[in-house]
């Protein structure tokens, strides 16, 4: 394997601490289920983020946590950039025999949300990450901004168009009332 390239005495040490207790793949695995891969494919992103952060430049002006959480969000894009056209969740694949009121309403609400992911799983990167740090990890428009680097208006605009798309897709798809 390739040399790691920490610049501070102890880094490496924390490094393997951090993916050692499991903080690490709840971290990572949490950030791919986020983003509607599945089980096994957060598997493998957990794997090639170790060797990436192996691999890394780790200089410690950001938290460990956040340099491994940046390398995960990087490398989940990395595959649904591969995925892109593909269903995440296969709404066919469904199944619910039970008739009653109650397994209407779930059966509903698992075919509006795979649609959901699938509809924010075809936009790029960018407007992905605004969305989901938006909708999902209820950041304020400026924490998004701080969290990615981007200006304050360009998450503005982002989710704007992210959030239209993802709408029109839905309404394409039969689904009247996303509020997003």
């Amino acid at each position: 394997m390739e040399q790691s390239r920490f610049e501070r005495p102890g880094h490496y040490e924390d490094l393997i601490a951090f993916f050692e207790s499991g903080q690490a793949a709840r971290k990572i695995a949490g950030i791919a289920f986020r983003y509607g891969l599945d089980p096994e494919t957060a598997k493998d992103v957990i794997q090639d983020v170790w060797i990436k952060a192996y691999r890394g430049r780790y200089n410690g002006t950001a938290s460990l946590s956040t340099w491994v959480g940046t390398i995960a969000r990087n490398t989940v894009f990395d595959y649904l950039r591969k995925m892109r056209g593909k269903n995440l969740v296969d709404i066919e694949d469904v199944d619910v025999t039970d008739n009653s009121p109650s397994a209407d309403r779930l059966s509903n609400r698992m075919r509006v949300r795979a649609l959901l992911f699938e509809a924010i799983s075809n936009l790029g990167p960018g407007h992905q990450d605004v969305i989901y740090k938006r909708e999902f990890e209820d950041l304020k428009y400026k924490e998004i901004a701080e969290v990615l680097g981007i200006k304050l208006g360009t998450v503005m605009s982002r989710l704007h168009k992210a959030r239209k798309r993802v709408k029109d897709v839905m309404i394409s798809k039969g689904v009247d009332s996303v509020e997003l």
